[in-house]
């Protein structure tokens, strides 16, 4: 099977990572993959690196905010759109590929590139728009009629869809391959303790971009002010760094951390070489986001290395904390009840070990990466059969 995939970025992220691990594992099997993305980057190289056809097209057309803001910005947009669909037709005729996997939302050209050359055109939907319901009424429409199959992250993302359009909607979580989450050596594990000051400490932490409200790290230095009082020895790590551009989010952060009195008690690491390492030191992971989460990859691969985990009650984190079991569910931005919760866990070493087996558990049977692997495969030889929209 030929298959061309259409990916917005070339960076080492949550949807850059989940389309390294389908390529490899689609090549294993002998399928022929070409990747078309916008820029050079880190998953150009690695995709190149490991024997997989890559080619770079600025004019992709990618729905991003900046192209809506002005007059000229529109033009440019509907210019580089034009552009963008007669370069990729181009492509596609040369490749002449049996399937075009759309990997994210927001590029519209593959659905029309696909519908032009008579090509089964999956599309990947691992965003949400609850920030955007106007734009979602309309853009869900164009979706689901230039898509032969939709494939959703996680059953919320599903439900963003009306009813009537979700016959073409599956829910296919993100899987990750259990060898890539494998606890570090007790050395590694004792080295990085060191170095924060964790040696001999309970932790709580977080992984992920520092972003005011969506990822929620406010929520969790305040959760943290109020656990300081239940257990002033334990460390709160903070793995991550903003986006270029955002840095005024870490220091409205560190800010919230001065005025509660926390310096000692709250660790700022930055983007860190391996966050298995960092992971591997924690009590309790923590998903504080104020916003749906699509898919949190960190949670699986939290979850793959025994860590019990405190998430949001939103977004795709629903499909993967069973509470109560794996961890516990808190309402967004409530910063008490993951206090609560948080402090559940940190006081019954027995029921942390418990919380964190069955989570591991968990992650063996739906998240661990040959098993989200079938699924897709599944859905392809659906999709050239002709068999549109079939759940399963």
């Amino acid at each position: 099977m030929k298959i061309l995939f259409l990916h917005n970025g070339a960076g080492n992220y949550g949807a850059d990572k989940s389309l390294s691990r389908l390529v490899r594992r689609l090549a294993k099997d002998g399928h022929r993959v070409t990747v078309i993305l916008p820029r050079l980057g880190p998953l150009k190289t690695a995709l190149e690196n490991s024997g997989h056809r890559v080619l770079v097209r600025v004019h992709l057309g990618i729905i991003e905010r900046q192209s809506f803001v002005s007059i000229r910005t529109k033009a440019c947009f509907a210019m580089s759109a034009i552009l963008s669909i007669l370069r990729l037709a181009l492509d596609v005729r040369k490749i002449r590929p049996d399937i075009i996997h759309t990997n994210v939302s927001v590029i519209f050209s593959g659905g029309i590139v696909a519908r032009l050359a008579h090509v089964k055109h999956v599309w990947h939907i691992r965003e949400t728009y609850v920030e955007f319901p106007r734009l979602w009424r309309h853009y869900q429409r164009v979706i689901c009629a230039l898509a032969d199959q939709i494939v959703c992250v996680s059953e919320s993302g599903a439900q963003q869809f009306a009813e009537w359009r979700r016959n073409k909607v599956i829910v296919i979580n993100n899987g990750v391959p259990e060898q890539d989450c494998k606890y570090p050596s007790p050395d590694c594990i004792d080295t990085f303790r060191r170095k924060y000051g964790l040696s001999n400490r309970l932790v709580v932490g977080v992984v992920g971009r520092i972003k005011l409200i969506r990822k929620g790290q406010e929520v969790f230095i305040r959760a943290a002010e109020v656990l300081h009082h239940r257990h002033p020895e334990a460390k709160y790590l903070i793995v991550g760094s903003p986006h270029p551009g955002d840095e005024r989010h870490l220091e409205v952060v560190k800010q919230l951390v001065a005025a509660a009195g926390l310096e000692s008690s709250v660790v700022f690491t930055g983007e860190v070489e391996d966050a298995n390492v960092a992971v591997a030191t924690m009590d309790v992971f923590v998903l504080p986001s104020g916003l749906p989460e699509p898919f949190g990859g960190v949670v699986i691969e939290a979850m793959a290395m025994g860590k019990p985990v405190v998430g949001t009650r939103i977004g795709g984190t629903v499909d993967q904390i069973v509470d109560g079991h794996t961890g516990y569910l808190v309402d967004p931005n409530d910063h008490v009840s993951m206090a609560d919760a948080v402090d559940r866990i940190l006081g019954d070493p027995q029921l942390r070990e418990r919380m964190g087996r069955a989570a591991r558990e968990r992650f063996l049977k739906h998240f661990e990466h040959e098993i989200v692997y079938e699924k897709i495969s599944r859905m392809y030889e659906r999709v050239i059969c002709g068999f549109d929209g079939l759940k399963g």
